[in-house]
Order: C-alpha cells, then sequence, then structure tokens
C-alpha cells in the first residue's frame, strides 16, 4: 500500500479526534465555569438579601429602643433643669447595657447641659457635631437619622479601635408637647454590623469586603482607601445594602477567587482525562490504521490476482484463435 495514503489517513483521523477533544475541553470549561460562577452568585445574592433583613431588623431594634430614653420623665424633666441630675445616668447606662450592639449614649441638652453613660471618655461638643453637618438632616419632620461618623473618634471610648469608625443614631428629644430638648446621640461599632453580614457560611468560605461609605465619598474602615471604593471593582464582585433613613449605603465586596479556583481544579482533570485518552486514542489509532491497511493491501492483492488471472484467459483465448 502506498505509504503517503496512510499518512493522509492517520493525520485526518488525528486531526479529527484532537479537535474534537479540544473543542469539547473548552466548552467543558466555559460550561463548568459559567454553572459554577452562576451558582456562587445566586447564592451570594440570596445571603446579601438575608444579611440586609438581619442588618434592617438590628438598626430597628435600636431605634425603637431609643424612645424609652427619650420619652423617660426623669430624662424630659433633666433637660428642661439647669443643673445636672445624677439620675440621668443610670438611665443611660441601663439601655447601653440592654444591648451588645449599643457602644455608648451622650444626650445634648438644649440648655447646654451634657449627660453621657459608661465607656464615653472625650466626647465631641455639639458645636463640633453641628460643624460636621451630622444634625443637618435631623429636624422636626425628621426626627432621627443613622450617620456614618470618622472624624475626632481617637480616645471618645476606651476601647476604641482608629479606623473602624462608627454608627451614630442622632435623634431629637422633645417633650409632649413638642417643645425642643436636646439631642440623643447613640453609637454602634461597625464591626457589630459587619459580623451580621458576614456570620454565615458563605461569606466564611469566601473573602469578603465590608464598607461603608456616606454620601460626601467618606469609606470605612479608612484603612481601605478615604476617597473610593472601586479599586476593589477587579476581583471582588460588590453589593450594595442600602440602610433606610442614613447618609450612608453598605457595600460587600465579594471574591470569587475560591470559586475559580475549583473551576481551573476542574479544568485540570479534564486536561489529564484528555491526556489519557489521546494515549488511548494513539494506541487505537496505530492498531485501527494496521487493521485497514492491511484490509487494503489485502483487497489491492485480490485485485491485482483478479486482474492477472483475466489478462491470463484473455491471452489463452487469443492463442486459441
Amino acid at each position: 500500500m502506498n505509504r503517503s495514503f496512510t499518512k493522509k489517513i492517520k493525520y485526518i483521523f488525528t486531526t479529527t479526534v484532537l479537535a474534537v477533544i479540544i473543542i469539547s475541553v473548552i466548552s467543558s470549561f466555559f460550561i463548568i465555569k459559567n454553572l459554577l460562577l452562576l451558582d456562587f452568585e445566586e447564592k451570594v445574592s440570596s445571603q446579601i438579601t438575608m444579611s440586609e433583613e438581619s442588618v434592617r431588623l438590628q438598626l430597628s431594634v435600636i431605634e425603637e429602643m431609643a424612645p424609652l430614653i427619650m420619652q423617660n420623665k426623669t430624662l424630659l424633666n433633666a433637660l428642661k433643669s439647669d443643673t445636672y441630675q445624677v439620675e440621668v445616668v443610670p438611665l443611660l447606662n441601663s439601655m447601653r447595657g440592654s444591648n451588645s450592639s449599643i457602644l455608648g449614649l451622650s444626650v445634648y441638652g438644649s440648655r447646654g447641659i451634657m449627660y453621657t453613660s459608661d465607656k464615653v471618655v472625650f466626647p465631641p461638643t455639639m458645636k463640633y457635631l453641628k460643624e460636621c453637618g451630622y444634625f443637618e438632616n435631623v429636624n422636626e419632620k425628621h426626627p432621627a437619622q443613622w450617620v456614618m461618623r470618622m472624624d475626632k473618634l481617637q480616645g471618645y471610648y476606651m476601647d476604641y479601635q482608629g479606623g473602624t469608625g462608627l454608627l451614630t443614631y442622632f435623634s431629637e428629644i422633645r417633650d409632649e408637647n413638642g417643645e425642643f430638648l436636646g439631642y440623643l446621640v447613640l453609637d454602634t461599632f461597625t464591626n457589630e454590623i459587619s459580623q451580621l453580614l458576614t456570620d454565615n457560611d458563605i461569606f466564611k468560605n469566601n473573602d469578603i469586603k465590608i464598607l461603608y461609605e456616606d454620601k460626601k465619598g467618606n469609606v470605612l474602615p479608612s484603612d481601605t482607601n478615604n476617597t473610593n471604593t472601586t479599586h476593589f471593582s477587579n476581583s471582588y464582585k460588590p453589593y450594595t445594602i442600602k440602610v433606610e433613613n442614613s447618609n450612608m449605603t453598605i457595600k460587600a465586596f465579594v471574591s470569587d477567587k475560591k470559586v475559580m479556583s475549583k473551576i481551573w481544579s476542574a479544568f485540570l482533570i479534564i486536561i489529564c482525562c484528555c491526556l489519557v485518552l489521546i494515549i488511548l486514542f494513539i494506541i487505537v489509532l496505530k492498531s485501527l490504521i494496521k487493521s485497514f491497511t492491511l484490509s487494503v493491501e489485502k483487497i489491492e492483492s485480490d485485485i491485482v490476482e483478479y486482474a492477472q488471472s483475466q489478462n491470463f484467459d484473455e491471452k489463452g483465448d487469443l492463442a486459441d484463435d
């Protein structure tokens, strides 16, 4: 049999099978990648929704507790007095102790007298808080608001860690006649809220960054980037959690590195399987080519014998004539 013909057959078989294997590997990779990423994103989105409800519930609990202090007659009478009333502090401490998320409370009276709970050491002045704009959206129509704070907090609390910031509930205090008596300032640590977002299996097993961003573009924790959050966009998928009645949004940046690691592991397994298939294919191909070659050679031999016999018969007939 012609060797060039055999080579062509080998080339056609090899090229076809390799092309099928390569296309199958690439297709499998993208199918597996898309399925795993889609499943991951669906789980993260579902968990973000559940976490968002947890955050809202946590903040609403504090919001509902605040009137217990603001409507307390002891506090209202103290704020109408020109002298410091020591019985107010136990009230503030009792509320702080009733919820582990509450870091501390301060009451700024309209008559210039301030009351603070335990743990509050060097609270800022009312003048400074107003200069920062914390009360700009707190008024008679909107008497309370959550605000993200990050300035002049070092030394404010005994156990405050710089850079983490505070989530503060600012609320007006008015008596039953609507007379303005002062402000309630109730502080929580940002990590109390962050823990609500990350305390689940999905986020425990994946890298997640929780940032708090206000309308002015300030970001907490401040050690990440104090101007913007776009530097996470390349390797982390962003999810936004809106906080009602506040000047901020919570942004959760979730990394898909572990999912991609699983995808690449699956891809390597597919590659190894394909290599095994290619080796088996080469072995089988050689056997098939050999069998095919022998069959073709047999056919060629039969054709030659048949042609020779025909030529011999024709010569015999001519000799007889």
